[in-house]
């Protein structure tokens, strides 16, 4: 089913971005991106209970930092385990807009206006044909009220935007955030983002921020609100046609992420001249996982460049993993640090790279309480040494990116655990940490900052 989807994703881009053209200079740009959001995309640094804001979509237009669009769907739920009596679903259709008023000092200032549309939107039928399709099971909740309630929104957005390096590719992003929808929520987010890269084009970013999204609508919102309120640790990349998000509330153990595709990015004009920043993403094929690499040059041997690769991977469990799911659930999460070389150079054109990579890094998997709320959580890790090894075919593709090169990459990765372990889970023995196999597909981007 990823794989579908990726590759849906991949020619969907393609016939939408050769609509562009090279008039548009790098200081003016318009980008359209739309993204799936799930807890399953979390990338285990919460556990991931397939409840509260559990999936949905959106689509966010962003047109020269001056005018901002979004609409967010969400599908939520509140199982509320060992409290039946609050069980209950929501389903939230969320329309902003933010225009820029007021501009100076790198301050600026955006009122916020829109709608936000609650009660049954179909998110039942969706979750479940979802589930029907990765092997996991249907969720039959009912909904908290399903006449559609509509809510105005109105607030106020304020950016500053801090350069740190004279080349412009660090700098500091403070923002706060805040929007009131009437008779449903009130919003407040307030972050410091440190942002490599240029954020009219490619950029990886990471924040700090603390949020209040206090939901009175109903028992489900009510509940989805005590998750999404404290502390809140984000990580987010925008690379060419590729946009990918964590958001995590640590006080609360709670997180979701976004996995996109970017429809325009105008903003990507500068010509491709060397590779600053190579990025991948895998879809692996074993617990429906992600892998997820960034490398930089680090030096060459007899011109051969040698790169550092760190790389993150993660996945969910499924009921062929644990017989008990979803009463109990669980997931695992892996970070690598290590080499990786081409053994034919990436160069402006049409190729084949074979590569090799190997290195060291940790892995933890772990269980938890599903729709029980008995189990205990248990975590079992280990460090491991890891080899990779694969193809990548790529070429320039001017019309989806200028500074980057795209390949398609074909895989696999061997990891190897120094320190087996066991877990018992409803009497059930599941041994973890074992020498794993994955073969994946994926994407790579060598990027000209």
């Amino acid at each position: 089913m990823r794989y579908f989807i990726l590759t849906t994703l991949i020619f969907f881009t393609i016939q939408l971005s050769a609509q562009l053209t090279d008039t548009i200079p790098s200081s003016s740009f318009d980008r359209l991106s739309i993204g799936f959001l799930n807890d399953s995309n979390n990338g285990a640094l919460a556990p991931n209970k397939d409840d509260y804001r559990t999936m949905g979509f959106d689509l966010r237009y962003n047109h020269n930092n001056k005018l901002l669009l979004e609409s967010c769907y969400s599908g939520m739920t509140n199982r509320s385990p060992g409290n039946p009596t609050n069980e209950g679903r929501l389903d939230e259709l969320l329309l902003r807009a933010n225009y820029r008023v007021f501009e100076k000092h790198q301050v600026s200032f955006y009122p916020t206006l829109g709608l936000l549309l609650s009660g049954d939107l179909g998110g039942e039928s969706l979750q479940n044909s979802i589930h029907e399709d990765v092997d996991e099971p249907l969720v039959f909740l009912p909904y908290d009220y399903e006449s559609i309630k509509v809510s105005a929104i109105a607030g106020i957005l304020m950016q500053h935007t801090h350069q740190i390096s004279h080349s412009h590719l660090l700098s500091v992003l403070n923002q706060l955030d805040f929007y009131h929808a009437t008779n449903y929520s009130t919003y407040f987010n307030i972050g410091s983002s440190v942002v490599y890269g240029h954020t009219n084009s490619n950029y990886l970013s990471f924040t700090l921020g603390y949020q209040s999204n206090n939901m009175y609508g109903s028992t489900t919102t009510k509940a989805i609100a005590a998750k999404e309120t404290g502390l809140k640790l984000s990580f987010s990349q925008n690379i060419a046609c590729f946009t990918l998000a964590y958001d995590v509330f640590p006080s609360t153990g709670y997180g979701y992420g976004r996995i996109g595709i970017n429809l325009l990015n105008t903003g990507d004009q500068q010509a491709y001249t060397s590779s600053d920043l190579t990025v991948d993403f895998k879809a692996l094929t074993d617990r429906g996982g992600y892998y997820s690499n960034y490398k930089w040059q680090l030096f060459t041997i007899e011109d051969h460049p040698i790169s550092s690769s760190l790389g993150y991977m993660y996945g969910t469990y499924t009921s062929k993993t644990i017989a008990s799911h979803p009463l109990a659930r669980g997931q695992y999460w892996q970070a690598n640090l290590g080499v990786e070389t081409y053994l034919i150079d990436i160069r402006p054109r049409f190729q084949i790279n074979p590569y090799l990579g190997l290195g060291i890094g940790v892995k933890n998997e772990s269980t938890f309480s599903g729709d029980d709320p008995q189990i205990e959580t248990q975590h079992s890790t280990s460090p491991l040494a890891y080899f990779e090894g694969g193809i990548r075919i790529g070429s320039p593709v001017k019309f989806i990116s200028k500074s980057a090169l795209l390949g398609i990459l074909i895989g696999d990765i061997y990891t190897l655990p120094f320190s087996p372990k066991e877990q018992i889970v409803y009497d059930q023995t599941i041994e973890f940490l074992r020498p794993d196999n994955q073969f994946y597909i994926g994407l790579s981007f060598s990027v000209d900052m």
